[in-house]
């Protein structure tokens, strides 16, 4: 697991509370973290098995599409409103805000990979089936681990250094996203 890098400066201590902003995105989470276990299971299945029906990478397809959804509705917010905020605060380079960025890339690259190959009709049936069901366990690992870090440090950070117009204008825009997504 990559660590951040110069944040012992910063008390990290978990906050009695988060503005409505970051309260979105840690609520997001749990429905996020369920869907992403789901995922898991699917894979994990699919990956013990020493054949696949169609029926089971069908399923595993619909449940990648529906995280996509999700998952690129919380992305969004964080990185063209929260990450670009915080940057601000605390620069780019080798901290926090350039693990999560490192670390989304990864996830979508991961789930780009999952519906090229699943579009693809070359290649033995239960070598594609578990070829997908590998990029779905890179995406759970990662974030996992990036969920995590989010609640842990990068959060806690967020409040504190943020400023009472700024997290309004984290909401309003979380609020931009939300509509030109819809």
């Amino acid at each position: 697991m990559q660590e951040f890098q110069g944040c012992a400066s910063y008390d990290l201590q978990t906050p009695t509370s988060y503005c409505e902003a970051l309260s979105e995105l840690l609520e997001e989470h749990w429905p996020l973290r369920e869907q992403m276990n789901a995922l898991k299971e699917s894979a994990m299945k699919i990956k013990r098995q020493k054949s696949h029906s169609a029926g089971e990478i069908d399923g595993l397809y619909q449940l990648m599409r529906r995280f996509k959804v999700e998952i690129d509705l919380h992305s969004s917010k964080e990185e063209d409103v929260l990450f670009e905020m915080m940057v601000k605060h605390i620069g780019r380079q080798g901290g926090p805000i350039a693990v999560m960025e490192e670390e989304h890339s990864r996830a979508k690259q991961h789930i780009g990979y999952f519906f090229e190959k699943y579009g693809m009709d070359k290649g033995h049936p239960v070598e594609k089936a578990i070829e997908l069901a590998q990029h779905v366990l890179v995406v759970y690992q990662t974030l996992t681990e990036h969920f995590m870090k989010e609640e842990q440090i990068l959060f806690p950070m967020a409040e504190k250094l943020l400023s009472k117009e700024e997290k309004e204008t984290l909401k309003d825009q979380f609020l931009q996203i939300k509509i030109s997504m819809i």
